[in-house]
């Protein structure tokens, strides 16, 4: 949490606090709670659950398992009750951090608008409150269906335009990399609620202890796939880091080459799965420059044709690396081909327009892109706007246009601060290069080799 609380971010916060409160008195007044006992019950299952949440993979928001006592507390006893349990999520808030009181009276503001929205989107659409049974199928699905879609949305919502007040960020990204990826597991998570409302409405309120347990096993679940995918990060930028460490010139490329890609693909609308496997893709392209003598990544001279040839070798290399990774096979294709070209130019099959993948003309330009805005043993940095200008004269020759103008768009708006200044940079690697680089050819961000291109 940052220690300036922007005053946008106080005004949303305050804002969903009064929503709320009026929100609860509405409900309240039309749908009186059945049981305070029960509805405090519900509550401090609601703050268990939101006491241990998880990390998302990429670390932008926290998730919890609170949705299954939600679709319980919803489908057991009714709108009221779930709206006034939810208020107890924001004091799970750790109370070391600065701010707090801004973040707990939003998290149960929201929390309780979410969750009283979906409940009366369950009522609306033919949900019985307070009744579970066999005969209560297949005619309760689709009124859970919906009530998972409208607390979704609405939850996913609200917090987004929070953090975006907070950060200064699009709304729209910031959803997409803090919720996109849980949409499946809301959906999955709901037939655990009806289950759970089904239990406590057989034995009762003594049901709720016997709920913690199976909301443990769930969180269990969860924490342990997200220390896999956090496994799998390290390792791969344990990779990345092999390579920085053999060129001391291309340092912190591929980490860049992965934020352009998300940038980009978000840009250009991806799915959110399939942009995890871009930015791995991205992130891991030149992992096949482990197997190239560190003497021809580092020569600051023309390279000689067979220094040549292996340099081309490591698309293939770091394909069959990421062929390996079996949720990253979408992803093969695009590595292999990044340095294809629209023409026919290219390397290693010569594909041309439509032929060459779609993950690959992706990773071509941000790859191009950052090579040329960064310093390498044979040139300098050029400037942003430079390396822009560059892109747009590569159109039909090396680069999709639909590509370039998405890209142009996304840096646009979210600005490239990773940029080495080219001013800083020049100065210094000009000292040390051996052959002249064609203005024409900067395009591709790498040097003249033997009569062709390269980039690095």
């Amino acid at each position: 949490m940052p220690p300036i609380f922007p005053v946008k971010a106080k005004a949303y916060a305050l804002a969903a606090a009064v929503a709320a409160a009026a929100f609860l008195w509405v409900l309240v007044g039309r749908f009186p709670p059945r049981s305070w006992p029960v509805t405090a019950g519900f509550g401090a299952l609601v703050l268990l659950s939101e006491t241990f949440p998880t990390r998302s993979p990429r670390g932008s928001a926290y998730y919890s398992v609170s949705f299954v006592v939600v679709v319980a507390a919803l489908v057991a006893e009714g709108p009221s009750t779930v709206a006034l349990a939810a208020l107890a999520s924001g004091f799970a808030i750790g109370f070391r951090a600065p701010h707090v009181g801004w973040y707990v009276a939003f998290e149960s503001a929201q929390l309780s608008l979410s969750t009283g929205l979906a409940a009366l989107a369950f009522v609306a659409t033919g949900g019985k409150v307070g009744i579970v049974s066999t005969s209560s199928f297949p005619g309760i699905l689709v009124p859970i269906i919906v009530a998972t879609a409208v607390g979704f949305l609405v939850n996913s919502f609200l917090v987004s335009l929070f953090l975006a007040s907070i950060r200064g960020a699009k709304v729209t990204r910031v959803w997409r990399s803090s919720f996109g990826w849980t949409i499946g597991s809301h959906f999955g998570y709901a037939p655990l609620g009806i289950l759970l409302a089904g239990l406590y409405l057989e034995i009762g309120l003594a049901a709720v202890a016997f709920l913690v347990v199976p909301l443990l096993v769930v969180r269990t679940a969860f924490a342990s796939y997200m220390k896999v995918r956090e496994a799998f990060d390290a390792t791969a930028r344990g990779i990345v880091a092999a390579i920085d460490a053999k060129d001391e010139y291309t340092r912190g490329h591929s980490e860049r080459v992965a934020r352009l890609a998300e940038l980009l693909g978000l840009e250009l609308g991806l799915p959110d799965a399939n942009l995890q496997v871009l930015v791995y893709g991205a992130l891991l392209h030149d992992v096949g420059k482990l197997a190239v003598p560190k003497s021809i990544l580092t020569k600051p001279a023309r390279l000689e044709p067979e220094e040549y040839e292996a340099i081309k070798e490591h698309p293939a290399k770091a394909s069959e690396v990421i062929g390996e990774i079996e949720f990253l096979s979408e992803a093969v294709s695009g590595v292999y081909h990044h340095h294809e070209r629209p023409d026919g130019t290219g390397y290693p099959s010569g594909l041309t327009g439509e032929e060459i993948p779609f993950f690959a003309r992706i990773i071509a330009v941000c790859d191009a892109f950052d090579a040329m805005t960064s310093s390498r043993a044979y040139r300098g940095a050029i400037p942003v706007e430079d390396a822009m200008t560059e892109l747009r004269r590569g159109v039909g020759t090396q680069f999709e246009l639909r590509i370039v103008e998405a890209f142009e768009r996304a840096v646009a708006r979210n600005g490239w601060p990773e940029a080495p200044q080219a001013e800083e940079t020049v100065a210094p690697v000009a000292r040390v290069r051996q052959a002249p680089v064609k203005r024409s050819r900067l395009v591709t961000g790498a040097r003249q080799e033997s009569g062709d291109v390269a980039v690095a």
